[in-house]
């Protein structure tokens, strides 16, 4: 250990600095008390810190709900349109009976209706997503 007024050299046991004559016992005082004032700085920044990681989480959380229901609406959406299509297409007749085209056209609109239960499971899925995602922040 080193004299902090005189830089010498002295020992651990020493209670004063054989050079200058500082006393050695009230500077280590001095020392733990500052130490423990910085501790206890630090806890009451990690308190402070804990408190606005609390309430950044709960914006986060919403945004991520907000996420969910715009993406279920989008999906939503657009599933309504491809069903819709679909089933206007399922519906067409030819006016001189069955033919190839008729039969085609009507399952292309079968074929469009299940795409529009496709569109609005994976719309459910990015949603259950985004909200798991929330719940995990």
């Amino acid at each position: 250990m080193f004299c902090p007024k005189c830089g010498s050299e002295v020992n651990n046991e020493e209670k004063i600095c054989q050079n200058c004559g500082l006393d050695l016992k009230e500077i280590e005082k001095e020392e733990n008390k500052l130490d423990y004032e910085k501790k206890e700085s630090i806890q009451n920044e990690h308190v402070v810190l804990a408190k606005e990681n609390e309430d950044s989480n709960g914006f986060i959380k919403g945004i991520y709900f907000l996420l969910a229901i715009i993406i279920l609406c989008i999906f939503f959406w657009g599933a309504y349109k491809v069903g819709t299509i679909g089933n206007d297409m399922s519906e067409i007749e030819s006016i001189s009976g069955d033919s190839i085209a008729e039969v085609y056209y009507q399952d292309l609109g079968k074929i469009y209706v299940a795409f529009a239960m496709l569109i609005r499971g994976i719309g459910i899925f990015f949603a259950a997503v985004l909200i798991k995602l929330g719940l995990m922040k």
